[in-house]
């Protein structure tokens, strides 16, 4: 039986609603932006795998709006100019949380719910990191000599000496962005393999 509009618009307000909820439950905080959180990616790559790709971008670009006027509230644009606004707003929150929209990718492509949802949730997930990557790459690359160089990061003593100019500022934004999204993507293939193995959520009549 084909779902019908008002089904699938409500499974997605229910998926926005808990995806936005699980964001709120912060395991880790960066005073700069950015947390790893109670796999909040999970309740988009989870509808997105139900109802297709275009409900999915559909249900991640809505996410994404909702993340954005949270994220104001929270003081993230603060003295910021308008471009680099603008610039996060289409990258940090309308892309990244957009690309989950296309978890499903492996549906019907591989025989397995466990390893087609997992791996789609691995992908997208990659996909977001890559977003906020060049986010920190083009709008806050000016910081990365002055993240390194902070008292007790030996580390970053060590990149500092050896890096400079564009490839610190990559190295700069791969680890900042890294910190919070690679656990996040582990989080989320690792709770997609255990949420898989329950036909009766993975799976939906369309």
């Amino acid at each position: 039986m084909k779902k019908s509009t008002v089904h699938i618009i409500t499974e997605s307000g229910i998926c926005i609603a808990l995806a936005t909820i699980l964001s709120m439950i912060m395991i880790y905080h960066l005073p700069y932006g950015g947390s790893i959180t109670a796999v909040s990616m999970l309740p988009i790559c989870l509808f997105s795998y139900r109802n297709g790709i275009r409900a999915g971008l559909a249900c991640g670009f809505v996410h994404g709006l909702l993340q954005m006027f949270l994220g104001i509230t929270q003081g993230v644009f603060k003295g910021a100019d308008l471009f680099t606004t603008f610039g996060m707003v289409v990258l940090d929150y309308l892309l990244a949380f957009g690309v989950l929209g296309f978890a499903c990718l492996f549906r019907g492509k591989i025989k397995s719910h466990c390893v087609a949802f997992s791996l789609g949730c691995m992908i997208v997930g990659f996909a977001r990191y890559v977003c906020h990557i060049l986010s920190g790459y083009i709008f806050f690359k000016s910081y990365a000599e002055w993240f390194f160089s902070q008292e007790g990061f030996t580390l970053g003593e060590k990149i500092l000496a050896g890096f400079g100019g564009e490839p610190l500022y990559w190295i700069y934004t791969l680890i900042y962005n890294g910190s919070f999204m690679i656990p996040e993507i582990i989080l989320t293939t690792l709770a997609g393999l255990v949420v898989a193995r329950y036909p009766k959520i993975i799976c939906s009549t369309k």
